[in-house]
Formats: C-alpha cells, structure tokens, sequence
C-alpha cells in the first residue's frame, strides 16, 4: 500500500526501531475505524461478529490477483505454504479471474504443450492444461520436476502470469519476477503454527524483480485472521539470522569422496566447505582469547618468584583440606551433641530452658502481626516474664530462639517437645533439633499452668506425628507467664 510505511526523522537510538522506521499510525486508524463500523449494528454475540470481520479483512485470492493486474504487477508468485493450498488458490483465480494471457500467448503455450507432451506422454491432465492456457500454474514437491521445469521455462519467457508455489521456489530456482505476494507470515512447523522468520520472508521477497526489466520490485503480504500490519512491521524490522552449516560428513559420503579422489583431495574438498569455514572462523576467535588471557597472565605473575607462587597454592589447598576437615567435625560433634541432649531430655522437668532453631523464612502473615505488635508495644517488642537469653541469636552461624519447655509430646517415638518461645510462640520440634539446655536454672512452671498455655494450640501437642513432621509453629493468644 503506498505511503504504508512512514520514516521518522530522529536516527535511531539503541535498541529502538532500525533506521527510525516507524508504521504509519493511518493503517491501524483505518482498520479501527472499520472494526468499529462492523461491529456497530452487532447485539449480543461480539465474539462471533468479531471472528466474522477478521474473516471478511482476509482477502480472496481472486482479488489479490484482479488487483496485481490492475496495477500492472504481473508477472508475479504468490508463496502459499502447502500444496493443497496452492491448488485451491488456483481453481479460485481460474473461476473469478479472466484470462491473464492475450491470443499470441495462448497460441505459444499451445504450441509448447504439444511439443512437451510428445516428450512426455500422460503427464499433461486437463485442468493443468486449461491453467497454463489462462497464465496460471502451481508449483510444489508434488508435481513431477520435468513438468515443474516445464512450469519455470514458461514463467521465464514471460507466458505465464501467476504462479502459485511453495517456500522451496525461493531458494535455487531462476524464476524472477516482478512481484513476489507472502499469503501468511505464520507457517505450520513441527512445534505447531509459528511466524516466518526474517531470513525466510527476505528470501520469498527477494524473488521480485527482474533484471534488465524492472528498476524496482515489489512484494506484498497479505492480512489474515490473526496476523495483520503491525505483525508485519515487527517482522520487516527483524534482522536475519545468522548462517548455520548443516555439513556433517558420514560413512557415505567419505566413501563417494575416495571412489573419485585422493585422500589429499578429498580433504581439500572438506576444508573448502562452509562448516569448514565457520569452525576455522571460531577456532581462530578462540586462539586470540586465549591468546589474550596468556598475555594478561603473564604480566600478572611476572614479578612473582616462582618458589614463592608454589609454596603459596600448596598453603591454599592445606587450608581448603584444613576447612573440609573443621566442617566435618564441626557436624559430628553438633550430632553427638544432639545425641546427648536428646537422652538427657528424657528427664528434663518442665519448665527447662532450651535453644530451638528459629524458623526461617517466617511467613508473610506473622512478619506482619509481629509489625503490628511492635508498633503496639514500642521497638522493644511485647514484653515476656520469662527470664531467658534474648530473643533471637546466631548459634554457630545458626538463627536460633530462646525457649522453656513444656511438654513432650506425649512420649512419641521419637518424641516432639512442646516449647514456649521468647517471642511468645509455640514450638513444635524433634528433640535431636534442641541445641542448648540449661538444666541448671529450670524456670518454677507447675504442670497446670504449662497445660493451661497450651490451650491456645489449634493441633494438640500430644497428637502423633509422621516420622519426619515439619517444623510447627504457632502464635501464643498468651502471655507467657500471667
């Protein structure tokens, strides 16, 4: 469409659009515009009226063609991605189109067809017959290729208007002409239905234009249902992808090279292909990277005595070993630890501070109750009666909460201590998670106080759990001590 495209007059910044393009904001005014006189009358079911006018925006290839003639467009190829599609389209141009081919057209083709089907005998049917006789033909991987050679003399000698073909016309075929029409920019792939990509469009688009015979050509895409212009501007825009070898020699075709060459040959041949050329690109950028790094390397450990730089690497993997080995009896000590605690709670009274680990991440809900208790309290937080550590602390790098306890579970296997945290939280932990208790200053909290907190736990304390039950925890409706 002329004046479709519009260029603006800033140059283009990073990332923004190549060259300044920009699409012409009158081509989405008019498609609103129409969308909005459609749907004007409509009551009730929209979404149907809506899918009828995106059908009525895709044109008819009757028209398409009808409208290259009229502008003097011909001769030209229209790309449709698959065969079926390619012979419909010609019946319909056949039925709503008259003949593109003047008399002494007609009588060429004519001539022509007896001359090939003296060379080839019951290829030529019918219908094929009556479409080069109007300037019509298909071309695809399922016709005959001495009928598809056939098919491009005649579009070369300029006897055939309009071709309908496939995407594998516009590669390797010498058939120019003056307008080349991308019926979709979307195609079937085996991933399901996916936009062409820009390599694929230039390629179908630079088909227009004949040498010695047209200063400009011209290629059109068409609109259809869920497609229009502003996708067709993003992929004008697009640049194209780069060039990938698919060379990758095998049994076969070593054994085809030697049956006719040398092996100095052969090799000769192998090196000259792409792929060769690419991966001699890419070792060549990856020699001066590395070439690079050496050189900084070196300037880097110049001045350093080579004596010195050995006995230092040796200190760094003594002390690496030294660390794995601190590690390691830092975890068997924290579990004969864990082990001790565990027999010794077996006897602790009620009321026995311990250290617990604190839970982390708390969850959204209790960072923000834990917010609102301290705008209510002030920043020192609620007040507890119970005399222990602060509230939270790091423990050998661990985040851990001062707690007293107050019951055992009930003296399941393994059994699960119940706790009353500094922060005036419920603790529902596996006795081997204990990491501290201090038995020598229990706090004095009879069994029916101890009961009477626990009243406010939604789970009972007592209830069995699985083998390996998360860590629970509940806020207290409480006071720790009234």
């Amino acid at each position: 469409v002329e004046g479709g495209w519009g260029r603006g007059r800033r140059r283009r910044r990073r990332g923004g659009n190549e060259g300044g393009a920009r699409l012409n904001p009158n081509i989405l005014a008019r498609e609103a515009k129409k969308k909005r006189e459609f749907l004007k009358g409509v009551r009730g079911d929209e979404a149907g009226a809506l899918r009828r006018f995106k059908r009525a925006q895709t044109p008819p290839m009757g028209l398409v063609v009808r409208e290259l003639r009229k502008n003097a467009l011909l001769p030209g190829i229209v790309f449709i991605f698959s065969r079926q599609g390619c012979e419909e389209a010609a019946v319909d141009v056949l039925t709503h189109v008259d003949s593109l081919t003047s008399e002494a057209e007609v009588e060429e083709v004519k001539r022509r067809l007896e001359i090939f089907e003296s060379r080839s005998p019951g290829i030529v049917n019918p219908e094929r017959k009556w479409m080069l006789l109007e300037g019509v033909a298909t071309h695809h991987a399922g016709l005959l290729p001495v009928w598809k050679s056939f098919v491009e003399e005649l579009f070369q000698d300029g006897l055939l208007k309009v071709v309908f073909a496939t995407e594998t016309l516009a590669a390797g075929i010498n058939m120019p002409a003056r307008t080349t029409v991308i019926s979709a920019l979307a195609r079937r792939r085996g991933e399901g239905i996916a936009m062409l990509t820009a390599s694929e469009l230039r390629q179908m688009a630079g088909r227009a234009g004949r040498r010695g015979k047209d200063r400009v050509g011209f290629s059109i895409m068409l609109k259809s249902r869920f497609r229009g212009a502003p996708e067709a501007f993003q992929l004008v825009r697009k640049r194209s992808e780069a060039l990938k070898s698919k060379f990758t020699p095998n049994y076969g075709m070593v054994l085809s090279l030697l049956t006719k060459h040398t092996l100095e040959e052969a090799r000769t041949i192998v090196d000259n292909s792409f792929g060769s050329y690419l991966r001699s690109r890419r070792d060549e950028r990856r020699r001066r990277r590395l070439s690079v790094q050496v050189a900084a390397a070196r300037s880097l450990v110049a001045g350093i005595d080579p004596d010195e730089f050995l006995r230092y690497n040796k200190l760094k993997h003594k002390l690496k070993a030294e660390r794995r080995a601190l590690a390691y009896l830092r975890e068997q000590s924290r579990a004969d630890a864990s082990e001790q605690l565990a027999e010794m709670l077996q006897w602790a009274p009620v009321g026995t501070p311990v250290l617990i680990p604190a839970p982390t991440p708390p969850p959204p809900r209790e960072e923000e109750e834990a917010a609102a208790a301290e705008a209510e309290s002030g920043p020192e937080g609620p007040e507890s009666a119970l005399p222990l550590q602060p509230v939270s602390r790091d423990w050998g790098g661990e985040h851990v909460v001062s707690a007293v306890l107050l019951d055992d579970g009930g003296r399941t296997l393994p059994p699960y201590l119940v706790c009353l945290g500094q922060d005036n939280r419920f603790y529902i932990v596996p006795d081997t998670e204990v990491r501290a208790v201090d038995f020598d200053s229990p706090l004095d909290i009879l069994d029916a106080e101890a009961l009477r907190l626990l009243d406010g736990l939604r789970k009972p304390p007592w209830q069995a759990y699985s083998d390996n039950p998360p860590m629970y925890a509940e806020e207290s409706g409480r006071r720790a001590v009234p």
